[in-house]
């Protein structure tokens, strides 16, 4: 195989499958996952899907650019659990917690809000979960 470099965030199936050490099934796996995420931020992200071995995103990095930094968010207001719960970074605990504060409290007024829950004080989580949620 002869890579080029690729888009994460524009990457088809074909294109991933150029990259050495990804096949069919790690090829929808990553299409998957980037479409669970609602889009990757950064090229490192790739090597956080669950089951992908640190030896192929090594391998593959080099060929990983981010071009096309855009992102799907998750409207706090109206997000189900179930939603919430889908996305990657958040658990089905969270996403409860979530829906649950805003039932208590009414709409959130920005995605900063769910910082003022005492069940969700990690600030790394909220810090990494933030480019994904929306109002």
């Amino acid at each position: 195989k002869t890579a080029a470099p690729i888009d994460i965030n524009e990457a088809s199936l074909e294109s991933w499958r150029t990259l050495p050490g990804i096949g069919e099934m790690r090829a929808r796996q990553l299409v998957n996952y980037r479409e669970k995420l609602g889009g990757f931020l950064s090229v490192d992200q790739v090597g956080e899907m669950i089951g992908f071995p640190d030896s192929v995103f090594q391998a593959i990095k080099p060929f990983l650019v981010l071009e096309t930094p855009e992102l799907r968010k998750i409207n706090l207001n109206t997000a189900s659990i179930a939603e919430l719960d889908a996305h990657p970074y958040i658990s089905k605990r969270q996403a409860e917690l979530i829906v649950a504060y805003r039932e208590q409290h009414g709409a959130y007024a920005s995605p900063e809000d769910i910082g003022k829950m005492r069940a969700i004080s990690d600030k790394g989580w909220l810090a990494k979960v933030r480019p994904y949620l929306g109002i």
